[in-house]
Formats: C-alpha cells, sequence, structure tokens
C-alpha cells in the first residue's frame, strides 16, 4: 500500500549481542559500497543498541544462479573481501 514502509530492526538481548551490534554498527559507519544495506538508524538506550536498516526483503533471493548473477556475486565478495572498517 502506499506510503507504507519496512525495515529490519535489529536489537540486543544479552550482553553478548549489545557488543556484537555496537560493533557491527560501527562497521556500518565506515564501510562504503552497494553491499551495504542503508542504515536507516541506530540508537543505544537501557536497554541497549538498536540498529534500523532499510528492508532487503524484496530483493531476488531465489536460488537462480544464472552466469550473470554469479558473477555479480563474486565481484560483490570481492569489494567487501577488500573494503576495511574501522572497528573497535
Amino acid at each position: 500500500r502506499a506510503g507504507t514502509h519496512r525495515f529490519f530492526v535489529k536489537a540486543a538481548a544479552t550482553a553478548l549481542t549489545a557488543a556484537m551490534l555496537r560493533r557491527e554498527i560501527g562497521a556500518y559507519g565506515s564501510l562504503v559500497g552497494a553491499f551495504v544495506p542503508v542504515v536507516v538508524g541506530s540508537r543505544e538506550d537501557e536497554e541497549g543498541p538498536v540498529l534500523v536498516l532499510e528492508d532487503l526483503s524484496a530483493a531476488a533471493w531465489e536460488p537462480s544462479w544464472s552466469d550473470v548473477r554469479i558473477a555479480s556475486a563474486l565481484d560483490t565478495i570481492q569489494r567487501l573481501h577488500g573494503a576495511a572498517a574501522d572497528l573497535p
């Protein structure tokens, strides 16, 4: 329906997942590339960190691996491997 926005939300449930999510938020802040989802926002409160990303559920996830899609996936993996993130 028009005007509806969908998001992917990640919230920490334990001290370990809070530390991991803080690190992920930091990575999104320093990575640039078409392979990085849009960060809608993040916040920290007494419950822990929360990360909101663009919804990617409409992307093509089915396993129809044509030569073009395989080449695209391998190219994306290579670009991601070459990216550097300043992590704590």
